[in-house]
C-alpha cells in the first residue's frame, strides 16, 4: 500500500490509470539535482520527473497550498473538453477553445508522481471536463465498463445524447436506475441533447411518424422521470431539443427543479445540422 506522499513504484498499473485510459503508462524518472520554485520548472518536473517532487526536501510540491497546486494542474491537465465514455482517451468536442496539452507532454505523466498527486490530478480532470453518454446507444454500458466507481463519483459534468436510433431506443430499454443513482446527485452540470423523430420512414411496413413519436415519448419519459427524481437542487440542467415542442414539454413535466433551454454547439449543432454543420439541403433532426 502506498502511503500519502510516497512515490508509486515505477511501471505500476493503478486502477486509476488503467480504468481511465485502457493503456499502460510507462515512465522511467530521472532524479533532479535541485528543485527551483518557479512555475515553469514545477510544470517541467510534474511532466518529466513526477516522482522527484515527492522526495524529502525542505520544500516540495506537496507543501504548497492546495489552491496553488490546483492552479498548477490547470496548466497541465486539459479542461473544458468532452470525452466520450466509449473511448475516454479521446476528446470528442471542446466546450471552449482549449488544447488537450499546453506543454507538448502527456499530462498523464503526473499520475505517476505519488498517490496523493494522482488523486488530486484525477479529481481535477474529472471535475473540469464533461463526459458524453449516448442514452439511445450503449452509453450506460460503456460508463460501467470503462470507469470504476471511484472515477464515476469524480464526474461532475455530463453531456447526454438521445436520438430515435441505437440499441437502447430500438429495444425499448429503460434507464439503468442504479447507475444514475450513483452519478446524478453530485452532478454540477448536465446538458441533454434530444433529437426526436421528425419524419416517417418511406416504407409501407414502416411505422408512421405518429407511432414513432409515441414510441419516442414513452422511451424518453422513462429516462426523464428517473433524472428528474435524482437531479440535485444545485445541478444546472440544460436541454437542447432544437425547439421541438413535444420533447421540451416532457422535460418541463419531469424536471421539477427546472431547466434552461440552450443550443449546444457541439453535438447539438451536428445532430440538428446547425451552424457550421448546416450545408444547403443537409438532413438533420428537426
Amino acid at each position: 500500500m502506498v502511503k500519502k506522499g510516497e512515490a508509486q513504484p515505477a511501471g505500476r498499473k493503478t486502477d486509476a490509470i488503467t480504468k481511465d485510459f485502457g493503456t499502460r503508462l510507462k515512465h522511467t524518472p530521472k532524479p533532479l539535482t535541485a528543485w527551483l520554485p518557479s512555475w515553469k520548472h514545477t510544470l517541467t518536473n510534474l511532466l518529466h520527473h513526477p516522482k522527484s517532487l515527492t522526495k524529502a526536501r525542505s520544500t516540495t510540491f506537496l507543501h504548497l497550498p492546495l489552491e496553488i497546486r490546483l492552479h498548477i494542474y490547470s496548466y497541465i491537465i486539459p479542461t473544458t473538453h468532452i470525452f466520450g465514455v466509449r473511448d475516454p482517451t479521446r476528446s470528442t468536442w471542446s466546450l471552449k477553445d482549449s488544447p488537450l496539452s499546453t506543454t507538448g507532454e502527456p499530462w498523464t505523466n503526473v499520475l505517476l508522481a505519488s498517490k496523493q498527486i494522482c488523486d488530486e490530478a484525477l479529481d481535477f480532470f474529472y471535475a473540469e471536463n464533461a463526459f458524453n453518454i449516448r442514452l439511445s446507444g450503449e452509453g450506460e454500458v460503456s460508463v460501467k465498463k470503462n470507469f470504476d466507481s471511484r472515477n464515476r463519483a469524480r464526474m461532475k459534468k455530463l453531456l447526454m445524447i438521445a436520438t430515435p436510433e441505437g440499441a437502447a431506443f430500438m429495444n425499448g430499454k429503460g434507464p439503468d436506475v442504479r447507475l444514475w443513482e450513483e452519478l446524478l446527485p453530485g452532478m454540477r452540470w448536465v446538458r441533454i441533447v434530444a433529437a426526436q423523430p421528425t419524419e416517417g420512414v418511406d416504407s409501407v411496413e414502416a411505422p408512421s411518424l405518429e407511432e414513432e413519436m409515441e414510441k419516442w415519448i414513452r422511451w424518453l419519459r422513462g429516462y426523464f422521470e428517473c433524472f428528474g427524481k435524482l437531479f440535485g437542487r444545485d445541478t444546472v440542467v440544460q436541454v437542447d431539443c432544437n425547439g421541438i415542442k413535444e420533447t421540451e414539454d416532457l422535460a418541463r413535466e419531469c424536471f421539477f427543479n427546472g431547466f434552461k433551454v440552450v443550443q449546444d454547439h457541439s453535438a447539438g449543432d451536428f445532430l440538428f445540422q446547425r451552424g457550421k454543420w448546416a450545408p444547403e439541403g443537409a438532413f438533420g433532426y428537426g
